[in-house]
């Protein structure tokens, strides 16, 4: 496919910012529940410790994780969404602003990411080629090269902690065990200070790319100085 049907299949490239204020809002959204659940965390910490009392401390938990829970299962899936949203467009954008051809489409880059154990590894190498492209044409500064592999690697470590603690939780639970119920809040701590760590990252891997696509497409559609030819 050449640059000019490219042109015309994806069309001219649309401003990916309305987008990314809604994934702004999901990621603070996920910060906050994840900063609130570390929190509920230690205080039954602190409760387990000081009364030793495993039902007051397991109310505790009951509550905290419903809410918790409650919220995460409405914010994760939007900010999964747009997530998938905004990778397609920036992809969609970018076969039009490279001058060279991309070798993944804007369906490719979604489907990646439901494609078993491929799933593990090519969402980050597409964003990382889709933020070292835009990037380079905007003439930016790229920053860490290894930005995308450390968000994605807390990413799925963040998840994989997550399970381990609800697994030991649930198993605290049918054993009536003090010792592992305590580990289970740890492990959980853990888990939710790695997912803050890769949200923060996840902010720093997209935002540039946001605002190098905003500026080339703005370029592109600029009015040409006086004596230059126009762009096509």
């Amino acid at each position: 496919m050449t640059k000019d049907s490219e042109t015309s299949v994806y069309g001219a490239p649309r401003d990916p910012t309305l987008l990314w204020r809604l994934m702004q809002f999901g990621i603070l959204t996920m910060l906050f529940f994840c900063a609130l659940s570390v929190a509920t965390r230690v205080l039954e910490i602190v409760i387990w410790t000081s009364e030793n009392d495993l039902s007051l401390a397991g109310a505790i938990l009951a509550y905290s994780s419903a809410a918790v829970s409650w919220v995460t299962a409405l914010a994760l899936p939007f900010s999964l969404l747009i997530l998938l949203w905004l990778t397609a467009r920036l992809t969609r954008n970018l076969h039009t602003l490279s001058p060279t051809r991309i070798a993944v489409t804007p369906m490719e880059a979604i489907g990646w990411h439901f494609a078993p154990i491929a799933n593990l590894y090519m969402p980050m190498r597409i964003t990382g080629m889709i933020r070292r492209r835009t990037l380079m044409l905007a003439r930016s500064n790229e920053g860490s090269r290894w930005l995308v592999g450390w968000w994605w690697l807390l990413w799925l470590l963040s998840g994989l902690v997550v399970i381990i603690a609800q697994s030991t939780a649930s198993e605290a639970y049918t054993k009536d065990s003090g010792d592992m119920y305590e580990s289970a809040v740890q492990i959980d701590i853990v888990g939710s200070i790695l997912s803050v760590i890769a949200y923060a990252l996840m902010w720093r891997v997209f935002a540039p790319i946001v605002v190098a696509q905003k500026q080339l497409i703005g370029a592109r559609n600029a009015p040409p100085v006086s004596g230059e030819a126009p762009q096509i």
